[in-house]
């Protein structure tokens, strides 16, 4: 996980320092700096820059890869638009819930609306019981 992270952050920093503009975007008598000329303090701002805003990304991605994409993986829950349920307790080994009350049954999703809506429908619930119902 760290070396994908790791990796992730390194193809940003050359990207963005890759694609830095020529154009002098300079206001007069402010030198502006060349890739050259970046020092290794500047290069490890940018690099924790770009490791912020791409981690919760990559990770995002590692989750869906296992969860809907890779049928081999252990943490399979189904294809996209379907929801995958498991009527069994849940314990320190399962990660897909971060903190899982052992009493509740689980079920997760992946929705695909590129291009269509989906539409949920949950079945009608007693008023005594707890139900919760979250999209993330």
């Amino acid at each position: 996980m760290k070396n994908t992270a790791l990796l992730f952050a390194i193809i940003i920093l050359v990207t963005m320092l890759g694609c830095q503009s020529s154009g002098d975007r300079s206001t007069p008598g402010e030198e502006t700096k060349s890739i050259m000329d970046i020092t290794p303090a500047d290069a490890k701002a940018i690099a924790e820059e770009a490791y912020i805003y791409g981690f919760p990304m990559v990770m995002n991605y590692k989750t869906m890869m296992a969860y809907t994409l890779d049928k081999k993986s252990p943490e399979f829950k189904g294809d996209f638009n379907e929801l995958g349920c498991e009527a069994r307790v849940y314990t320190p080994d399962d990660k897909a819930i971060v903190t899982p009350n052992s009493d509740t049954p689980y079920c997760m999703g992946w929705m695909d609306i590129s291009e269509d809506p989906i539409v949920i429908s949950v079945p009608e619930m007693e008023p005594e019981r707890f139900y919760h119902f979250q999209l993330v």
